[in-house]
């Protein structure tokens, strides 16, 4: 479990860091440090969804996310092990085809069954791409003040029973963790200029613009 005593940016930059194949250097005792990379893969077992703070959201597309959905408490085969003995062989050739498989296509697929564990992991670890997916619309051509955007950012916080919302020099820096494109601008309103991000829009200014269109070609 991961409680709210543990620097949760530290676990992430270090699953980041060994599973994206980086150098890393590792202080060993009596000894020179260690600087490499390391070939090496998690297994997290869990009953319940970790959550890792990654505003990036790059964190969730490298787990493999299997649901195991059958308990065995109080049913436990005690002569589970003998069975398995008898069946060396078959399962010995299912584990050599799936291997030859994995080998053929070069990575693991992530299976269907697991999706929606996945777009909750995404959204524990990066809430601000959950906001962007559920109000916002991102495509080349939108815009939206900033202090509009946050103020809504506020506001799905609070339906979300999220404690805060941060300051809006913290939004802008994960909203550009999770889409690195937008851009700010600085157009003149009524003789003042007014901060914008380029890039993304709220959904009902996205339809207002949409409807506006749509009577201009009428």
């Amino acid at each position: 479990r991961i409680s709210g005593k543990m620097d949760t940016a530290v676990v992430a930059e270090r699953l980041l860091c060994i599973t994206g194949e980086d150098s890393v250097t590792i202080d060993r005792k009596f000894t020179d440090a260690w600087t490499g990379k390391l070939d090496t893969r998690f297994l997290l077992i869990s009953n319940e969804l970790p959550r890792i703070a990654d505003a990036s959201g790059a964190l969730p597309s490298r787990f493999i996310v299997l649901i195991l959905t059958n308990s065995f408490f109080g049913k436990e085969d005690r002569s589970l092990t003998m069975r398995l003995m008898a069946e060396r062989s078959p399962i010995l050739n299912w584990a050599i085809e799936g291997y030859r498989r994995l080998s053929e296509r070069g990575y693991f697929l992530q299976p269907a069954s697991a999706q929606d564990a996945i777009r909750d992991l995404e959204d524990l670890g990066s809430p601000i791409a959950a906001f962007l997916r559920e109000r916002c619309v991102v495509e080349p051509g939108r815009n939206v003040q900033v202090s509009e955007l946050f103020r809504e950012w506020g506001t799905w916080c609070a339906t979300q029973g999220r404690s805060g919302k941060g300051t809006l020099q913290s939004f802008g820096r994960d909203l550009r963790a999770v889409k690195p494109g937008l851009k700010i601008t600085n157009p003149r309103l009524d003789g003042a200029q007014i901060r914008h991000y380029e890039g993304v829009a709220l959904v009902e200014s996205a339809r207002s613009y949409q409807l506006d269109q749509r009577d201009d070609w009428r």
